[in-house]
């Protein structure tokens, strides 16, 4: 048998603990480090989503309201803004002469979060606070939410391209301008 032995090398007991030891030290460093990493990724992952989300909230904020007036906020529902939008109409004619009628009433548009085509996306949710806003120009706190707590927060405000234009009514002098 110690012939058998003599041409074999191999490690002792102790040298196989002790290397699975500095392995294992090695390996849970390495873990950490990688989770420490893999955290701060998913963190920077979400903020990313977060301002894309803001962002396409901001740009169909933007395209609703630029032809709106009349800005108005329910004290109990800032979430909710309510305005008029401006239609083009085509002048009405008779024989070739244009009729002047009085205008009527403009239509009515309501925009809330869960109007935007961002709403939500997965455990993200868009939050809207119109609570700033006057009747001419819109204030928005755009804000993510994520099992309660705010991830990230972008504030804003709108005019109108109609910033002056009243609610529907136009005097005589305006007509007489025409």
């Amino acid at each position: 048998m110690d012939r058998w032995m003599e041409g074999s090398s191999g490690a002792t007991l102790l040298e196989v603990v002790i290397a699975l030891s500095i392995a294992a030290v090695i390996g849970i460093f390495s873990i950490s480090f990688l989770m420490g990493q893999m955290k701060l990724y998913y963190q920077y992952d979400k903020k990313i989503q977060a301002m894309r989300m803001c962002s396409g909230a901001y740009d169909s904020l933007e395209k609703r309201i630029c032809f709106g007036y009349g800005f108005y906020v329910d004290p109990f529902r800032p979430e909710e803004l309510a305005f008029s939008v401006k239609t083009e109409r085509l002048p009405e004619t008779e024989n070739g002469r244009e009729i002047r009628r009085s205008r009527k009433a403009e239509p009515k548009e309501r925009i809330k979060a869960e109007d935007l085509e961002t709403g939500s996306q997965g455990d993200m949710k868009l939050e809207l606070d119109f609570s700033g806003t006057s009747g001419e120009q819109v204030k928005v706190v755009m804000r993510v939410m994520e099992d309660g707590k705010e991830i990230y927060r972008r504030e804003a405000e709108f005019s109108s391209m109609y910033s002056t234009y009243s609610a529907g009514e136009e005097t005589d002098e305006e007509w007489e301008e025409e």
